[in-house]
């Protein structure tokens, strides 16, 4: 395994950065474990500058299919530089790839493929995390996972997996989780034979096709998918073909049925108020568009898209629910806003709602000082299903979460005075 992980030390004399090269483009097949890629830039701290800092180890998004531990380069400025952070919540930041796509994500369904290598990269790096960081430091010992979008969902999947037990004190997932309806692929083997057909593996046996994908150029199979942005039946999200899988091992059941899993980890989950809006725009373009009209007719496929599994009867209760304010105000600015609100709740606020909930059902209580932050809910409101108790996000999220690493811990006990 190729580690050089990124690591971002509060102490002010461990600023100095220094890049090891990234790995190369064919270093790492399909299915492969050992090539795992955890490549990126690090800073070392010096143990008598700073030692027992708590550690945040970040996980970004992309949908499963894009991003990288730096993030896009804005003007120099590297979107997930970890000094800011790392300088304002004096803790060591730590930052990694892993394998998205196909690469990272495809699988036969069966042994063959088993998928689910971008999580494994993951952990890999989470476990070298722990055995490592004291050396930067760290504290082994008060390890937060965080991550937005695929990153958040990440954060949560790793929490529930059994191969992190032990290895995570506390997690954040920013704007997804492990119930979010994109975050687990219910058909891989339907997406396995799309790239199979298209880099000529055969198809009707699913270890033929593995052995043939194993020795297929990563760049081949890595373009052989790409996601339909344009014209597609279904809202996007159902195109998602690369994600995690339930593969009886790393995540060994449905997320759902997980959680106890997760009963001794803090965690804090949140979402946007247009969370959905990116997804909105490649559903109905007509949203961005002050020229483009939404007619109910386009609102009510798309309502459709999401409530298939439930037939009419889901599709016309969700959209009279939705729609309810336009006898008020039927404005096109109304209708936009109304397809954003649907996409937000369905991909991201409910499924938070709901995994919030069943962390909170499962967690243990082992010292009543951690209780009042863990697990805490932050989520804003939406037009959408009533009934939802909600807490609002605080204006200053940037230092939540390290004040959260800071503070989640058990309460000193002040020692009482013995009466003479």
């Amino acid at each position: 395994m190729r580690t050089a992980s990124t690591l971002t030390s509060g102490s002010p004399r461990a600023r100095r950065k220094v890049c090891s090269p990234l790995c190369p483009a064919g270093g790492t097949g399909l299915g492969g474990e050992r090539g795992a890629c955890l490549c990126g830039h690090r800073s070392r701290s010096h143990p008598s500058v700073s030692r027992d800092l708590p550690v945040m180890i970040w996980i970004y998004g992309g949908a499963f299919l894009m991003g990288s531990g730096h993030g896009a380069n804005f003007l120099s400025n590297y979107l997930y530089d970890g000094e800011e952070i790392a300088t304002r919540g004096s803790v060591v930041v730590v930052t990694f790839n892993y394998r998205v796509g196909p690469l990272g994500f495809l699988s036969t369904g069966d042994s063959n493929l088993p998928g689910n290598y971008g999580l494994r990269d993951q952990h890999m790096a989470i476990a070298w995390v722990k055995r490592n960081i004291a050396a930067f430091g760290g504290d082994p010992n008060n390890i937060t996972v965080f991550g937005e979008s695929a990153g958040g969902a990440s954060v949560s999947l790793q929490m529930l997996s059994p191969y992190n037990k032990g290895l995570i004190k506390r997690g954040i997932s920013q704007s997804g989780v492990a119930l979010s309806p994109w975050a687990i692929q219910k058909n891989p083997l339907f997406w396995a034979k799309t790239v199979a057909e298209k880099v000529g593996c055969p198809m009707d046996d699913t270890a033929r096709m593995a052995r043939c994908l194993k020795i297929t150029d990563p760049r081949a199979l890595t373009l052989a998918y790409r996601l339909p942005l344009t014209r597609q039946e279904y809202p996007v999200m159902h195109y998602l073909g690369f994600t995690p899988v339930v593969d009886g091992d790393f995540i060994p059941d449905d997320p759902a049925n997980l959680f106890a899993n997760a009963a001794d980890i803090d965690y804090l989950a949140g979402t946007n108020d247009m969370d959905g809006h990116l997804f909105a725009t490649v559903d109905l373009p007509a949203i961005d568009r002050d020229s483009k009209a939404i007619t109910e007719e386009d609102f009510y496929k798309l309502v459709s898209g999401f409530t298939a599994i439930k037939g009419p009867r889901g599709a016309n209760t969700t959209f009279d629910v939705y729609t309810e304010s336009w006898a008020q105000d039927s404005s096109q600015e109304t209708k936009k806003k109304t397809v954003v609100a649907l996409e937000t709740d369905v991909m991201f606020l409910m499924p938070t709602e709901m995994a919030v909930a069943q962390h909170r059902a499962n967690a243990k209580f082992q010292d009543p000082g951690r209780a009042e932050l863990s697990p805490h809910l932050c989520l804003q409101r939406l037009p959408g299903l009533p009934g939802l108790e909600v807490a609002p996000l605080p204006s200053q999220s940037r230092d939540l979460g390290t004040s959260i690493c800071r503070r989640c811990g058990p309460k000193k006990q002040k020692k009482k005075k013995k009466k003479e």
